[in-house]
């Protein structure tokens, strides 16, 4: 990774293509459990899902894997963090609302958008879709907040799934 910023022309390209890809990608993560849940070892599936990529266009599988890398680093805490939400450090980039690209103040905390919910609260899915390993929940789906902490709520869905680390823009009151 550089550590300059990246050209205009590339941030141009990023931002019209990543929406693109986070849909794309919410679309392939369902094939990508079916195939860790039946295949032997997670390397296999690795491979597997190496596989399609490297017969697909070389940019948008490019585009494609730096969206993942992305969204995982945005929605995983490393192991020793004290919990508080990931600094964006680059200074640009979409925000959690999938606006386009803005320029910031580099190494500056963003603002900590959790605190408009509360524990039984109601809510419904504001995003396309809430995804996490243990299954999804799509949008207008209701839920109940169960739980909220400074990474997100949890929320149990009327389906039975239950996401932790929600943040405010992803769910909305009923």
């Amino acid at each position: 990774m550089t550590r300059q910023p990246a050209p205009a022309h590339v941030i141009a390209a990023a931002e019209q293509d990543y929406q693109a890809m986070r849909e794309t990608l919410a679309a392939f993560l369902p094939t990508v459990r079916v195939l860790l849940a039946e295949l032997p070892s997670e390397v296999e599936a690795v491979a597997e899902v190496w596989l399609t990529l490297v017969s697909q266009d070389r940019r948008a599988a490019a585009m494609l894997g730096a969206t993942a890398i992305v969204q995982l680093a945005r929605t995983s805490i490393p192991a020793g963090t004290d919990g508080r939400r990931p600094v964006n450090t680059t200074g640009h980039g979409a925000d959690d609302q999938h606006q386009p690209a803005t320029t910031g103040r580099p190494n500056q905390p963003e603002e900590n958008r959790l605190g408009a919910y509360r524990k039984g609260q109601r809510v419904k899915v504001a995003v396309t879709t809430i995804q996490r390993s243990s299954g999804a929940a799509w949008k207008d789906e209701q839920g109940e907040i169960v739980a909220e902490s400074g990474d997100g709520y949890t929320v149990r869905f009327t389906s039975g799934f239950v996401a932790d680390r929600v943040k405010d823009n992803e769910i909305q009151q009923t």
